[in-house]
């Protein structure tokens, strides 16, 4: 869950511990309020990632990362 305090571009996307980009879970202009998104563990193609640390990016125009662990 995220909220933005006004109507902003807001992108969020799971990035793997290196760094590289897993997969974009929103991106464009939203309104003012509280959003849910759920990441299934999967990439871009769809394809279940493997177990490790990935973290959740939140730019408006501040960042705001979250670490999240797979483990199975």
């Amino acid at each position: 869950m995220y909220g933005l305090p006004k109507y902003m571009a807001a992108r969020l996307v799971v990035y793997d511990a290196c760094g590289r980009p897993v997969q974009f879970l929103a991106a464009g202009a939203a309104k003012p309020g509280y959003y849910t998104v759920t990441w299934q563990c999967t990439d871009e193609r769809g394809r279940a990632v493997p177990n490790g640390a990935y973290f959740v990016r939140l730019r408006p125009r501040q960042s705001l990362t979250t670490k999240l662990v797979k483990l199975e």
